[in-house]
């Protein structure tokens, strides 16, 4: 097959990785257990607290320093499985509030929701921005078309994040383009 090789090469480098960074990752937690075993001896018997924040000192650059390692491994990680040229990144395509009154409330409850969308490239998140008035509009209708009993609990928000992306996906005219749908703000009075 054209192409192994070099995947062939990014799975071993991943390996190598992986069994270099987990001894590492071994022997800074062994040396932050140490410290901090030192430490507390210390401090009871010395009493110092200068000792006491150089070690936690120490403590915060290892947990840095392992922090580091694991994103790079993830990164490495990430990179490897796809292949060279199709490294796509999600984009959050924020929305201003939406404040509708609830059907069947008679103008007593209202909802007030925050929403952003997950769009798939930059293509969709252009035509989102583009399209943001239709949005808009369609977001209004379908959440004034619910009543309370409709938006409560889990299953509720979730049947409503699918059909939000349904619509928006249609107002696009773009399969997918929406990949997921988010509320950051979410308040029925």
């Amino acid at each position: 097959m054209i192409g192994t090789g070099n995947n062939d090469r990014n799975v071993m480098q991943l390996i190598a990785d992986k069994n270099r960074n987990s001894g590492i990752y071994s022997i800074l937690v062994f040396i932050i257990s140490l410290f901090v075993l030192v430490a507390d001896a210390n401090s009871s018997l010395i009493g110092t607290k200068l000792e006491n924040g150089i070690v936690r000192e120490l403590e915060n650059e290892c947990i840095e320093e392992l922090s580091d390692i694991q994103s790079q491994n993830i990164d490495r990680r990430r990179m490897a499985s796809e292949p060279e040229g199709t490294v796509e990144e999600s984009l959050i395509v924020p929305f201003d509030p939406v404040i509708v009154n609830l059907s069947n409330s008679n103008a007593r409850r209202y909802l007030k929701a925050t929403i952003n969308f997950e769009v798939k490239d930059l293509n969709s998140k252009s035509a989102v921005v583009k399209k943001g008035v239709q949005i808009k509009d369609r977001l209004i209708s379908i959440l004034s078309s619910r009543s309370l009993e409709d938006i409560e609990g889990v299953e509720g928000q979730q049947l409503l994040r699918n059909i939000i992306k349904d619509t928006v996906n249609v107002v696009l005219k773009m399969e997918d383009a929406v990949l997921q749908v988010y509320f950051t703000e979410f308040v029925v009075q």
